[in-house]
């Protein structure tokens, strides 16, 4: 999964996936997330991390309603 349509629930669908055949369209909203998973901490890897991006299709493409800057950044921990 890629993200998932937004509405009166916070997940709906359409699921944007592989496999997923709705065809987009000019109104819709969408969560889009980007989901690293490097290796989970309590299994001796460094942690986990996930993007998401609130979109709206437009007739030219998509807009971005909300979401963080497009850099990484680190921060520590204990």
């Amino acid at each position: 999964m890629y993200g998932h349509g937004i509405g009166l629930d916070i997940h709906e669908p359409p699921v944007l996936g592989m496999t997923e055949e709705t065809i987009l369209e000019a109104g819709m909203t969408f969560e889009v997330e980007a989901l690293g998973l490097p290796g989970l901490r309590k299994l001796g890897g460094e942690g986990a991390y996930q993007f998401e991006n609130l979109l709206i299709i437009t007739e030219d493409g998509c807009s971005t309603v909300m979401g963080l800057p497009h850099s990484i950044f680190e921060t520590s921990y204990s």
